[in-house]
């Protein structure tokens, strides 16, 4: 599949800036602990429908935090289609400072979306939730295959000395014949270590099926964006890890739908995905800028 667009190149697409962003004020819902849950009241909706058979529906939602302080860019943001499915997606900045949170939202197909909420913290009196643009874009491609491990060459045991033989016990001397060198041994062939597999787009465990991917890179923060697509029927709890590293978490990813994670993590490293205790996939860090 081809990558997708990177954050900066659909917000110039989408031809939207933040101050441009109008529409209906969500009602903020605050709990104990300072969450805060709105609702889409249809800013944006001319962006909702996107047919993309054969291809990915891309969805730029926006929210703007109507006043101080700024929102945490942890938000996330969940949104109902008409078919029933549902996607998540975590808020992003694109640059520095406090203004609004951004979300890439994708699925499968396209679609129309129906409804969506996010849940998020900080923000003023007015937060406002919009959908600022919609296109297709092209599947995703699969990482670069690695090549495989070269074998190491068979060694050769050394040759066995025959055992010494003694002389019969007070018999003259009989002429011995010349020793014959025994044949030499083939050592047994090694069987060549297993090639690790191919990076995939899908990699499946039990009833266990995702997408495992690199989006973009913050080389600044040494931050690298993925995101986990689960296309089971139940609701699943991974864990990731950076290879050769004890950084490690974990993230919970429901029924048919997606998660993005942050990680601090090189660009020479990998992420492994882990459930069960066992490693279902692995991928590269995608050096596209964020």
């Amino acid at each position: 599949m081809a990558q997708k667009p990177s954050r900066r190149k659909l917000l110039a697409a989408s031809g939207v800036t933040i101050g441009a962003i109008a529409g209906c004020v969500g009602r903020a819902q605050e709990g104990d602990d300072g969450e805060r849950t709105i609702e889409w009241e249809g800013q944006g909706d001319e962006h909702a429908t996107q047919d993309c058979s054969g291809e990915y529906g891309y969805w730029h939602w926006i929210l703007t935090p109507g006043g101080q302080p700024s929102i945490d860019e942890n938000a996330e943001l969940t949104v109902n289609f008409a078919d029933g499915t549902t996607e998540t997606a975590t808020g992003y900045r694109p640059g520095e400072g406090g203004g609004a949170v951004h979300f890439d939202v994708f699925k499968e197909d396209g679609g129309t979306v129906e409804s969506a909420e996010v849940n998020f913290t900080g923000g003023g009196n007015n937060p406002v939730l919009t959908i600022s643009g919609g296109e297709c874009v092209p599947e995703e491609e699969p990482p670069e295959e690695e090549p495989p491990e070269e074998e190491p060459p068979e060694e050769e045991p050394p040759e066995e000395e025959p055992p010494e033989e003694e002389p019969p016990e007070e018999e003259p001397p009989e002429e011995e014949p010349p020793e014959e060198e025994p044949p030499e041994e083939e050592p047994p062939e090694e069987e060549p270590p297993e090639e690790e597999p191919p990076e995939e787009k899908k990699k499946q465990k039990g009833e266990v099926v995702v997408d495992f991917n690199g989006i973009c890179y913050k080389e600044n923060k040494g931050k690298g964006q993925f995101r986990i697509e689960n296309h089971g029927k139940n609701e699943v709890t991974l864990t990731w890890k950076v290879l050769g590293t004890m950084r490690t978490s974990t993230v919970t990813v429901p029924k048919r739908s997606s998660k993005t994670i942050w990680v601090d993590i090189n660009t020479d490293q990998k992420l492994g995905l882990y459930y069960d205790g066992n490693r279902i996939a692995t991928t590269k860090v995608h050096t596209q800028p964020c």
